[in-house]
This record gives C-alpha cells, sequence and structure tokens, in this order.
C-alpha cells in the first residue's frame, strides 16, 4: 500500500519505472536479509502434534520441523510451535555433495535419515501386485501396476494375463515397488534461531522472493508491466514463479 500511494494514488503523475525500481530494490533488500540469517520475511507456519493429522507426509509444516529435527538434535522445534519456513532446492542425493567438505555429519544426517528414509514422511513407497483380472472387468487397467497401463491396455485383459504366467513361471517378483523421495525441500526455523549459514547454497531465493512479491501482480498488470517464469517443476514439486520484468508494454 505504501508503494501504491507513493507513485500511484499521492503521485502527482504514475511513476511505473520508479515503482519497479523499488519493486526491484526490496527484492535485494529480502535477499540480503535472508543471506544475513534474518527471516523478517519467511513466511510462517504453525506446526502441530504429529498425531493431529491424518497423513502427516502431506503436511508442510511436519516436514520441515522434523528435518529442522534431525539436523539439530539439540535445539528442536517441540509441537505445538510457530516457525519460519525455509525453501529449499534439496530434491537430490547429487545436489548435496558439496556439503561433505562443509559439514559431514550433517550430509550423513541427509542421506541416511531423508533420502534413505523408513518412516514415510520423506520417502514413499507404493507396491502394486502383479495378479491375473477376470475377462469382461471395467476399466482393469487401472487395477494394474502403472508402469504397465498404457502398455497393456491396447493389448487386452487376455495379454496381461500371458504375461503374469510369465512372471509366475520365471519367480520373477509378483508386485512393482516404486519409490518416491520427496529430499528435503523445505526446512523449519525455530523462533529464537537465525538461519544457519551451511543452508545458504541451497536455499530457494527466486521462489521464495518472487511469493513474497506476487501479491503485488495485479496491481503491475493493471500498468502491463511484463513478468517473467522463473523456475520449474521438480519431482512434481512445483517451483514455478512469475518475476518481476523492466519490460513495460503499452
Amino acid at each position: 500500500m505504501g508503494l501504491i500511494n507513493k507513485y500511484i494514488i499521492n503521485a502527482d503523475r504514475i511513476d511505473v519505472r520508479g515503482m519497479i525500481k523499488e519493486l526491484e530494490q526490496f527484492k535485494e533488500d529480502v535477499y540480503k536479509s535472508i543471506t544475513n540469517g534474518e527471516k523478517t520475511f519467511l513466511p510462517n507456519g504453525n506446526v502441530k502434534e504429529i498425531g493431529a493429522y491424518k497423513d502427516p507426509g502431506r503436511v508442510t509444516g511436519v516436514l520441515a520441523s522434523t528435518a529442522w529435527n534431525i539436523l539439530n538434535p539439540d535445539n528442536m522445534i517441540e509441537a505445538p510451535a510457530k516457525v519460519s519456513l525455509v525453501k529449499l532446492n534439496i530434491f537430490t542425493e547429487e545436489s548435496i555433495e558439496d556439503l561433505k567438505d562443509v559439514d559431514i555429519e550433517k550430509y550423513n544426517l541427509i542421506i541416511d535419515k531423508i533420502f534413505n528414509d523408513n518412516t514415510g514422511l520423506f520417502v514413499k513407497k507404493k507396491v502394486e501386485p502383479i495378479g491375473y483380472i477376470k475377462e469382461g472387468t471395467q476399466n482393469w487397467w487401472l487395477t494394474i501396476p502403472s508402469k504397465y497401463r498404457a502398455r497393456y491396455k491396447e493389448k487386452g485383459i487376455k495379454a496381461w494375463n500371458e504375461f503374469v504366467d510369465e512372471v509366475y513361471d520365471k519367480g520373477l517378483p509378483r508386485e512393482v515397488v516404486t519409490t518416491n523421495k520427496k529430499g528435503l525441500q523445505v526446512i523449519a526455523i525455530p523462533a529464537d534461531t537465525d538461519i544457519p549459514q551451511w543452508l545458504m547454497p541451497y536455499i530457494d531465493y527466486s521462489t521464495i522472493i518472487n511469493n513474497i512479491l506476487s501479491p503485488f501482480d495485479a496491481v503491475l498488470a493493471i500498468f502491463k508491466v511484463r513478468t517473467v517464469n522463473e523456475g520449474k517443476s521438480v519431482n512434481s514439486v512445483n517451483r514455478k514463479t512469475k518475476a518481476i520484468s523492466n519490460i513495460i508494454k503499452f
């Protein structure tokens, strides 16, 4: 509202260029604040006891606080709690290879407790059985493992059952196990703690900053200020955001 009043409502003339310039400076201020370990501009989250959630693995606050507790056993977050949330770009084991040289203990914890998690929070395993399908079954292809659906939907039930015979005859596994590793997408920061320096290389700055500025998009659209797409979907996680461009279309 301060920017709207300054550059639009109370201005002698509308100054779109000046508004964009100040927004760009604000983006830089947010970036510097985060790299200084400050949580001033970070979104907040409320974390309840894990038993309060039907599916804790789908709740950002649970994943974020659990990740913090794994990596900081001496400064754990105790639910219920209000925390700050930092989005990270740790989607694969390879993305933290350089952490070995900075903090081998944290590297090992992330690999062992997050990428090789056995609690179901950070690693989801889906087991789909391979078995016979009765002729005439409606939408039968939806009952077979997803990796085979496109192939056998066209071939038909008979071809599928022949495949099942082959699996049984050869003693092959009678199920398909699919593993989905979420990685470390977000971490919670306790109320009395700054953002740790070791996290800085892995923070998704563009997504955080663009999300902070997103409520201003409607104002910019009125004045034909263009935006550019940043980020992409990673492992089904949407990290696509819009960033302000300094190009104005009249």
